[in-house]
């Protein structure tokens, strides 16, 4: 667990680094953040021991994988010790773009970084364990940035190369249609009161019906997509185990960010309404034990989204999010402390060295 403390504690203070300076120095804590997510060991996190297995076993079906991770399995097979060169290789591929991000396209580099690390989506600790989807919600923030940039074919390859990495991400298609909606201020708030009152009311239960019905009509499916999405049903345990204060403090964080956020100048930006998306997605999915397998894909633009609040906002406001953000990192620390307790929750980190 202290590996993850010092990062956090690395990122507050590169906060605090003059601007100009955040390029590099922000550069080198994702480098080293890399570093560690590619040299752990195979049993940190829940996944990472089938990431290994898919690399070092022949019987492991490539088509559930998809073309890119056959193509990363042959590069770390010509290497010794091929396990940790097919994780190290999926760690590059995440946090390459995101040095790149935050080289050029982030207005607070420091503040980008801490954002990877909360809040909810704890994208720094799952980059250990849903590796895949790690590396697809990063390409579908450069598909976001090409957007944004009014590069549409660039965006629309880029999201079809991320929704290879993994499936679920093609839910970014939706953003497509709201580029020419402003998120105004009072769009954004009754978004977030409706799909939190209806996320506390419970929508557990119509999202069981839902799926299990799928499980239904597609069981026996060759759709490897479909499969994927029906797993969740047909039975399958769903609750996330939240108690009501655990419920609002997986919302809140992200519901406050777009709340204060809203103004003229984020009204129109494709970072901001994506951040809303997944606010509004993480309110209504909250009780479901896979939320941040669909609110991720949306909720990662905070990584450009929350620099670019701060820097359009008045000082009463920047004050305000710092105690966010502040509140949010305690709750961080909080979440690790109670998860490092059951090592079929989180194992603590340790590399492949030890």
């Amino acid at each position: 667990m202290n590996a993850y403390i010092y990062i956090l504690i690395l990122a507050i203070l590169n906060c605090f680094v003059p601007i100009k300076r955040q390029k590099t120095t922000s550069s080198i804590l994702l480098f080293i953040m890399m570093l560690m997510c590619g040299f752990r060991a195979y049993d940190v996190g829940t996944d990472t021991v089938n990431y290994v297995a898919y690399q070092e076993a022949s019987f492991i079906s490539d088509y559930t994988w998809g073309p890119l991770y056959i193509v990363l399995k042959l590069i770390a097979s010509l290497f010794p010790y091929e396990g940790t060169v097919f994780l190290m290789l999926m760690a590059l591929l995440t946090y390459c773009p995101l040095i790149y991000l935050s080289r050029k396209y982030s207005v607070f580099p420091g503040l980008s970084v801490l954002m990877y690390i909360i809040p909810c989506g704890i994208f720094f600790n799952e980059s250990f364990n849903i590796a895949r989807q790690s590396i697809g919600i990063v390409y579908i923030l450069l598909a976001a940035v090409a957007l944004q940039n009014k590069k549409r074919e660039l965006s629309y390859g880029l999201t079809l190369l991320a929704f290879f990495f993994h499936p679920f991400v093609i839910f970014f298609v939706f953003i497509f249609f709201l580029m020419k909606r402003p998120f105004t201020k009072k769009f954004v708030r009754c978004l977030l009161l409706i799909t939190m009152i209806l996320g506390l009311c419970g929508t557990l239960t119509g999202i069981d019906s839902i799926l299990n019905s799928m499980a239904a009509i597609f069981a026996g499916s060759s759709s490897d997509l479909l499969l994927k999405f029906t797993k969740y049903g047909n039975g399958y345990d769903i609750q996330s185990g939240f108690s009501l204060v655990g419920q609002l403090s997986h919302m809140l964080p992200m519901v406050a960010l777009c709340w204060i956020g809203s103004n003229k100048r984020t009204k129109n930006n494709i970072y901001f309404k994506m951040m809303v998306c997944g606010s509004a997605i993480t309110n209504l999915l909250v009780s479901v034990i896979f939320c941040e397998r669909f609110a991720s894909t949306f909720t990662l633009a905070q990584f450009l989204a929350v620099p670019l609040i701060y820097k359009t906002s008045g000082k009463i406001k920047k004050i305000i999010l710092k105690i966010i953000l502040l509140a949010t990192g305690m709750l961080y620390v909080y979440n690790l402390y109670q998860s490092s307790k059951d090592v079929d929750l989180w194992t603590p980190y340790h590399t492949i060295f030890n």
